[in-house]
């Protein structure tokens, strides 16, 4: 990172044309003039400056890197579903998982009715048909349970990710 950069990024509201003026005499840039009401930096100030503004940079990256691996993992996981191990999977997507409730809904209607419970579609788009209400709660209570363990995961590496600070910490997420 350059001098100006730093002065730039420490004094934000420093005039970089008045108050601290650069110069490079070709072995390196220098405060020429410096007319801020704070003491002048030391070398050894911007050498610091530069190796934890260059740290927190390569933070900032290795999380946006890390956060971008979690989504890939988890949208891997909503293509293929919750495995119902009964011989299908149902998406949980969010669309699924209110269609799911409606459906759920629905069936409780209709079974106070005498009606026949509608059918669950599967992530395969086959048919999923049950023959209680009672037989459909213990599925749907099984899938929402697994659904929120899943996300609660996936929530949690999220949240330890932003809360990082260091990029050693980030490769045990």
């Amino acid at each position: 990172m350059n001098l100006a950069a730093i002065i730039a990024i420490k004094y934000p509201s420093a005039d970089l044309q008045s108050e601290v003026i650069l110069q490079d005499d070709g072995a390196g840039a220098y405060i020429k003039i410096w007319n801020l009401p704070e003491p002048q930096p030391t070398i050894i100030e911007i050498n610091q400056w530069a190796i934890d503004l260059e740290t927190q940079h390569n933070l900032t990256q290795t999380k946006s890197e890390k956060l971008k691996q979690i989504d890939s993992e988890w949208a891997s996981i909503e293509k293929a579903g919750w495995d119902s191990g009964l011989g299908y999977s149902l998406g949980i997507v969010s669309t699924d998982v209110a269609l799911l409730a409606g459906v759920y809904l629905l069936a409780k209607e209709a079974s106070a009715l005498g009606l026949p419970i509608p059918d669950l579609i599967s992530i395969d788009n086959s048919l999923i048909s049950f023959t209680t209400l009672a037989d459909m709660t213990m599925l749907l209570l099984r899938y929402g349970a697994a659904r929120s363990a899943v996300a609660g995961t996936f929530a949690t590496r999220r949240k330890a990710v932003v809360a990082a600070l260091t990029i050693e910490s980030l490769v045990k997420i």
